[in-house]
């Protein structure tokens, strides 16, 4: 993109049209700049482990920086629907009065498929 960008740009600066190469390296910026942040997101990690007496979630990029602990037995997990269609659904971790939403970054169907796998080790029923 970078290449293909500049070669358009010196061929209009040949041309006499010099003020479109500040342009064309600021477009070139923006995209390096998107594909940086992204590829950042891309690392999220989400971490969830169920043990003996408790559900522990862990987030973080290339180490867990967060840290979350839940009572197994006073957990729930609520499915919300979105309310427009172009939102997601919101998969939330209730206990005793916490709650943190998990499963950010996946998709309505993934999230489902989270819950229903998350009810079935917990033993406990989702909304």
């Amino acid at each position: 993109m970078a290449f293909l960008s500049l070669g358009i740009a010196a061929i209009f600066a040949y041309l006499g049209l010099w003020l479109i190469l500040p342009f064309a390296g600021l477009e070139i910026l923006a995209l390096a700049l998107g594909l940086y942040f992204c590829s950042l997101r891309c690392r999220d990690r989400e971490v969830i482990t169920v043990t003996r007496d408790s559900l522990i979630i862990e987030r973080g990029r290339y180490k867990p920086k967060q840290h979350w602990q839940f009572q197994r037995t006073w957990t729930k997990l609520e499915l919300k629907q979105p309310v427009h269609a172009m939102h997601s659904s919101r998969l939330l971790v209730r206990s005793k009065g916490q709650e943190l939403e998990i499963a950010r970054y996946l998709t309505n169907k993934e999230k489902k498929t989270l819950a229903d796998s998350l009810t079935e080790v917990l033993g406990t029923s989702h909304t």
